[in-house]
């Protein structure tokens, strides 16, 4: 005979798990449409899952340098067009990252730099509000590809928006 005891703590302890869950999910959106969907709220699994809304950008930079290449200028259009139109009024966390070559702290300011050039571009560019942007930097803390590579390097150094 089953103890009843012994599956209401398993049917409780996976419910926890499920509810505590943080689900993430890793998006590049290159136009206004897919950034307001990239950062649109979402519904978790359960009440205490907390999903924040995130969008990558292959913002483009010189080799130790934290200044935006101009071919990234169109993507970053891209988002400010979705600041002013279906994000308006929205409050973003702009998020710089690096690869893992150099010096940690070194990595830490380079990433804040970064997140600081790009929200300088959309004050500047394209006329959204300072108060609405905030900016963080991770430096190599949190890749999403390993650093053993080109390719997986090229996509540590990147930049969030989260909202």
């Amino acid at each position: 005979m089953l103890n009843i005891n012994a599956i209401i703590i398993s049917i409780a302890f996976i419910s926890l798990i499920i509810n505590s869950a943080i689900a993430e999910e890793i998006v590049f959106p290159k136009t206004e449409q897919e950034i307001v969907r990239a950062l649109s709220l979402k519904r978790g699994l359960g009440k205490s899952v907390k999903i924040r809304p995130k969008a990558c950008a292959k913002v483009q930079f010189d080799y130790n340098s934290y200044e935006i290449k101009k071919e990234s200028y169109p993507l970053l259009d891209e988002f400010g067009k979705a600041l002013k139109g279906g994000l308006d009024g929205i409050n973003i966390t702009i998020i710089g990252h690096t690869d893992d070559k150099g010096d940690g702290k070194y990595n830490m300011d380079l990433s804040l730099k970064r997140a600081s050039a790009v929200k300088r571009y959309l004050v500047e560019k394209q006329g959204i509000s300072s108060e609405r942007l905030k900016i963080k930097g991770k430096g190599e803390e949190e890749p999403i590809a390993p650093n053993d590579n080109k390719e997986g390097s090229a996509k540590n150094r990147r930049v969030e928006f989260v909202r």
